[in-house]
């Protein structure tokens, strides 16, 4: 990259030598777009129509006709994305679709569907409202569905009914967003039209729940986005799984007890709100009585939403194992 002239000097003596550097130096500048920080607009035979390469501010510049200005004609290795996201160059980018460019676009959680926390296997039939894998439920009719998992990517399968996910508010910034998918269901933003992925969009408010949700047909790699254009799936790996504990968690726990002890299990993350649970024994001695609540009834915690209290009341040196399932879903 050089700014020089690109005007051969006439005035002897002009050495055989000298004029070689300068032409390859003219070629370069010609080649560069008189690339640099600096305004070229004083260098022999820069004149009107010139294009000049700013690279201090990013920028494609042209000559005005009367030689007095330039004139902005767009962003340097400016840069257009196809519906699918990709490219075939390397680019950088300050943001995309009006926001951050790494992790964090997908506002959809586990949207490929590998947590299964509750367990669900096989032809999976949901009444309206009931979650199946973590993050989804069926929609107001209820929904059936199977699912397969292949090198890491899991695919569900509707037959009947609808699929869902609540996306919380806080995870949300006012401003459009777009849906997209892999395969051939058909999906929609709250109570909007149904339509093809990369087709549908929504407009989010920042700090209010947003549903989306998808009809019959098979399902996978679920992202909505800030903008318009939907770029590659967002893959989180293990991490997933840690998004999804604000909602629900499996826990497990021991308990010796002498008549009433309490025995205080730790969320793996502070729930969204105050959970409900589910719980089984899975062994005990002889006249346990298993039991869970709020640890509001514990005297040394305060905050319902980091961990539950268990009460093991049996006679002295009943032990019990444990498990609960801890539930904060909207």
């Amino acid at each position: 990259m050089t700014q020089s002239s690109i005007q051969l000097n006439t005035t002897p003596p002009y050495s055989g030598a000298d004029a070689v550097d300068d032409t390859n130096k003219a070629l370069q500048t010609i080649a560069t777009d008189f690339a640099g920080t600096t305004d070229p607009a004083g260098l022999d035979g820069c004149g009107p129509y010139c294009t000049w390469a700013d690279t201090a501010n990013g920028l494609l510049k042209r000559r005005n006709a009367a030689d007095t200005a330039w004139v902005v004609e767009g962003e340097l290795f400016q840069y257009k994305a196809n519906r699918n996201g990709d490219g075939t160059q390397n680019f950088n980018v300050a943001s995309l679709n009006g926001g951050q460019l790494a992790g964090f676009r997908n506002k959809i959680i586990n949207g490929n569907p590998v947590i299964n926390q509750r367990g669900v296997s096989g032809t999976v039939t949901l009444a309206a409202g009931e979650y199946g894998h973590d993050r989804w439920k069926a929609g107001s009719g209820g929904c059936t569905y199977t699912f397969n998992t292949v090198e890491n990517i899991t695919t569900i399968t509707i037959s009947s009914g609808t699929l869902m996910q609540i996306i919380e508010g806080v995870n949300l910034m006012s401003g459009q967003h777009v849906l997209s998918w892999q395969g051939t269901a058909q999906g929609r933003v709250d109570s909007g039209s149904y339509g093809n992925s990369g087709e549908v969009l929504g407009t989010a408010v920042g700090g209010t729940n947003q549903a989306v949700e998808f009809s019959t047909g098979t399902l996978s790699l679920v992202q909505y986005e800030s903008g318009t254009v939907p770029t590659l799936f967002e893959f989180r790996g293990f991490f997933e799984e840690t998004l999804c504990f604000r909602y629900s968690e499996l826990v497990n726990g021991y308990a010796i007890s002498t008549l009433g002890e309490v025995s205080i299990v730790e969320f793996k993350a502070k729930k969204r709100g105050t959970p409900s649970y589910s719980g089984l024994v899975l062994s005990s001695g002889s006249g346990a009585v298993f039991s869970a609540v709020p640890n509001t009834s514990v005297a040394t915690a305060s905050n319902p939403q980091g961990c539950y209290g268990i009460i093991q009341s049996a006679v002295n040196s009943v032990q019990a194992y444990f498990r609960l399932f801890i539930d904060a879903e909207l």
